[in-house]
């Protein structure tokens, strides 16, 4: 018997493969090129780019983070940013508040001047410029920080403050020698 002519029983929910449609394509491809230019940008930015899932897990180290602080990516991607040395223990509160009020949905933005130790033991200052990415919800997915190498000013900054120290501790020494010597002379 021949069964090449038989019906064959209907799917369940099949249905027949819809074509693709050229709006969707286009928008798919606009999106492909923008997150390529993202990329390429954040991989050559002179800033360090560090990204943190709500775990403070590192998802992202890019830019000039491995020529600024010495570890590569490979190396702390996944790791939780304080189960680390990176941040420096002087400012790990600070961090953590500014990571909580961004994960908790209180910042959406914060900027903040962090003390970070290096892979070979130095210590280098950063100023964070931070962002809270969130989904269609606005439950913050993520945070990506922007971080610029301002060691030289903040080191810079602390040379001036002991010189203005110096500067009044003498100007005080002087005072005192002159009252001596005044002191001195009347006798």
């Amino acid at each position: 018997m021949d069964r090449s002519n038989r019906m064959q029983p209907a799917q369940v929910g099949a249905s027949p493969p819809s074509p693709r449609l050229p709006e969707l394509e286009r928008l798919e491809q606009e999106l492909a090129v923008a997150r390529q230019r993202l990329d390429a940008q954040l991989h050559h930015t002179p800033l360090a780019v560090v990204e943190l899932d709500c775990e403070s897990r590192i998802i992202r180290w890019a830019g000039e983070a491995e020529r600024l602080f010495g570890w590569s990516a490979a190396e702390l991607l996944g790791r939780v940013i304080f189960d680390l040395t990176w941040v420096h223990e002087g400012d790990r509160e600070s961090v953590g508040e500014m990571i909580g009020g961004m994960r908790g949905g209180r910042l959406r933005h914060a900027r903040d001047t962090i003390r970070h130790h290096r892979k070979d033991g130095g210590i280098v200052h950063c100023a964070w410029y931070s962002s809270a990415i969130a989904d269609t919800s606005g439950r913050t997915t993520s945070i990506q920080a922007l971080l610029l190498d301002v060691t030289d000013r903040a080191e810079s900054g602390e040379a001036l403050r002991q010189a203005r120290s110096a500067e009044e501790a003498l100007r005080h020494q002087v005072a005192m020698n002159q009252f001596y010597l005044d002191t001195v002379q009347t006798l």
